[in-house]
């Protein structure tokens, strides 16, 4: 089963042998802790901006 995240021109495939990273019309397989490694940068850029975002919001009601 293969299973497909897609958000504008980036994608991402888990064919259950290999993931796949997809950006534009290039492509490259990724090795595990590749993969690892790419998803904790991501998390932890997100987690930065969340609180970033929830510091405004709580500025902003004061």
């Amino acid at each position: 089963m293969v299973k497909r995240v897609k958000y504008g021109h980036v994608r991402v495939e888990d064919t259950g042998t290999v993931i796949r990273l997809h950006v534009g019309n290039v492509y490259r397989d990724l090795s595990v802790s590749y993969a690892r490694i790419l998803a904790g940068i991501i998390k932890n850029a997100a987690d930065r901006l969340e609180q970033k975002r929830k510091g405004e919001e709580n500025g902003k009601e004061d």
